[in-house]
């Protein structure tokens, strides 16, 4: 039984599919030239399958990673399985490795009842199951989708092989018998993934309450912005939403401007160094390597927003609270700061 677009979650998932025969990297060591990612990478082309699903990582290739994952090659074996763990782990996945196929279906039905993503690597032996040879040998294959249906499990395979076996494949008629380990690799939420939740729902309050936007003499509290003065700009918007997270204290605020970041409010610096770091980069948004959640400061003219994600044209996407924002679907892109240098980043811990 087919289920092809049967999900909503096909309408996230990115099909860009990594090949380990591609030339632009298949001559790569793994870890040495004559065991390159031609002959060994599966592994590395696994996890550059998945990561790229997390939109930090939208624009990443197994050449991006391979500096990284060779240190988990074993010459004439590929990667070692305690890699595929460690390097999902670095991608910002939580990772749980089942000991059982039934253990990874119990978790896996678990995230879709939660309406979370479900991901992860499967490994398999050699041999043929309903028509399909997955390999002669020893294969990883990143999944990016999942789906239980008329008592049958099925998966979303990303094949970096040359066999090509992409696309829905079901477990018990075309896999079972065949997977030696496997890896569930679920989306962490971070506290940069709750700033952003936060951001979207005081947008909305901001716009039913009809705040204003203003430049200079906002109020540093939060809860006397929203009961009395009903305004605020960028930097305030973002301090108001971590004083709700209990990031900041009532009344602590602050700004950036000229690759510095400014306070108002007793501890303000202290507390938010202590909850986050500070970098500065100076280079546009495809250089500095984006998490959800950061938060982003700019000069000439300064300003100050949380980035979201990238779309599938490599448009950042962002909550702001600038005049021109008032009253957009938030979040959105903002074409001029595509390529405009950031500044400052400050990124939740």
């Amino acid at each position: 039984m087919s289920v092809k677009n049967s999900s909503k979650g096909m309408k996230k998932m990115r099909k860009k599919v990594f090949s380990q025969l591609d030339t632009r990297w298949c001559r790569l060591p793994y870890p040495t030239k004559r065991y390159n990612i031609g002959t060994s990478g599966c592994g590395c082309c696994s996890v550059a399958n998945l990561i790229i699903e997390l939109s930090q990582y939208w624009n990443y290739t197994p050449k991006t990673i391979q500096p990284y994952m060779k240190q988990f090659a074993v010459p004439a074996q590929g990667t070692k399985w305690a890699g595929i763990t460690e390097a999902l782990k670095h991608y910002d996945f939580t990772v749980k490795n089942p000991q059982s196929m039934a253990d990874l279906f119990k978790i896996l039905n678990d995230l879709k009842k939660k309406h979370k993503r479900t991901m992860g690597v499967l490994l398999f032996r050699g041999g043929t199951k309903g028509g399909v040879t997955w390999t002669t040998s020893g294969h990883y294959v990143a999944f990016a989708n999942y789906r239980y249906k008329n008592g049958k499990h099925y998966f979303y395979m990303k094949d970096s092989g040359g066999r090509h076996n992409t696309g829905w494949f079901c477990y018990e008629t075309k896999m079972k018998g065949l997977i030696v380990q496997c890896w569930n690799a679920a989306v962490k939420n971070t506290t940069g993934r709750k700033l952003c939740s936060e951001a979207k729902t005081m947008f909305r309050e901001m716009h039913e309450l009809k705040f204003k936007y203003q430049g200079s003499g906002n109020s540093t509290s939060w809860n006397k912005a929203k009961t009395k003065q009903h305004t605020s700009n960028c930097a305030t918007y973002v301090s108001y939403a971590l004083q709700v997270m209990k990031l900041l204290k009532d009344g602590q605020v602050f700004w950036c401007n000229d690759g510095i970041v400014k306070y108002r409010g007793s501890g303000t610096e202290k507390q938010l160094k202590k909850v986050a770091s500070i970098t500065h980069p100076k280079k546009p948004p495809i250089k500095c390597g984006l998490k959800r959640g950061d938060i982003c400061g700019y000069s000439k003219p300064p300003h100050t927003q949380i980035f979201f994600r990238y779309d599938k044209n490599g448009n950042a996407i962002w909550y702001s609270f600038g005049p021109s924002d008032l009253w957009k679907k938030m979040p959105r892109k903002r074409g001029n700061y595509n390529n405009k240098k950031i500044d400052t980043i400050i990124r939740l811990k």
